[in-house]
Formats: C-alpha cells, structure tokens, sequence
C-alpha cells in the first residue's frame, strides 16, 4: 500500500491529468442529470496532511461547503472537494430541479446532494484510472461539513 505524500512528480502529474479527465467526464454526467452546461474549473493536486488545508483556503471568514472522500487499497488518502458556499448552494438547486436561489440552508436533502456529486465526480475520475494505474482503490461514503474554516479534523463519518 503506498501513501499519496509519497509519490514522484511524475505520479503527481498522472493524478492532475487524471482528475482534469474525470472532471470533464463529471462536467458531462451533471450536465445529463441536470440538463444544464455544467462547467468545472480544472482540479487544483495538492498532497497535504488534512491538517493543513485550512491555510490553502485563504480567508477564514469564507464558508464552503465540503466533501471529503476516502480511498483505501493500493494507493491511500482522501479528495477534498470544495465548494464555495453560493457555488454549493446552486449545485443543489440545480441536481434537485428547483430554481437557482432556492437553497438558503444545507439540510440533509443538500448535504447529500453534494455527497452524490462527490460520488460523480470521484466515480468518474476513479473508473478510468484503475488499469491504468495498475491498482485497486476502495471507495467509501463521503462527508460533508460546512464551516468558514474546515477545522484540523473532518466531522465523524
């Protein structure tokens, strides 16, 4: 089993181009679902103890709406999607057919909302990659928490 922290440049560069595939195939999934252009900024790579990505968010005032997603197997770690607050909140409205603006909180019906587009976007990066990779990657069931700064540990699962 190898740790993600442990990986070459060349391997950082396969997962970065691996992500920007999937996102498009995630862009193009949600965009089915929703009948709506979906687009999807390229994913940002960064290898980090989850202990550090508050200092990557910038500022701490900002709220977004996380999902954190683990694999377990050949390679190891977590994805961290986020998604500022107005962009989760649209993401909602838009998977569960209401008019943009309608999400005002994150109940259960949005946080899992967002864990399915989690589970798109992962599923979708994850599909292709495997035989590629030459590996076995176990998923499981993401969480979600909504904070002005996620804190040094995610909320239990």
């Amino acid at each position: 089993m190898e740790d993600v922290r442990d990986l070459k440049e060349l391997q950082i560069d396969a997962l970065r181009e691996v992500a920007n595939i999937g996102a498009g195939h995630a862009a193009t999934a949600l965009s089915q679902l929703t009948n709506r252009k979906i687009m999807i900024s390229v994913p940002q790579i960064n290898i980090v103890r989850l202990e550090e990505v508050p200092d990557l968010l910038g500022n701490p005032q900002d709220v977004v709406a996380a999902v954190l997603m683990h694999m377990l197997g050949d390679l190891t770690g977590r994805t961290l999607l986020l998604f500022p607050e107005s962009v989760g909140r649209r993401v909602c409205d838009m998977l569960l057919r209401r008019p943009v603006g309608t999400t005002a909180v994150f109940e259960a019906l949005e946080q899992s909302c967002l864990k399915e587009a989690g589970n798109i976007l992962r599923g979708r990066t994850s599909t292709r990659s495997p035989t590629s990779w030459g590996c076995c990657c176990c998923r499981r069931c993401p969480a979600s928490w909504w904070t002005s700064r996620p804190r040094c540990s995610p909320p239990p699962i």
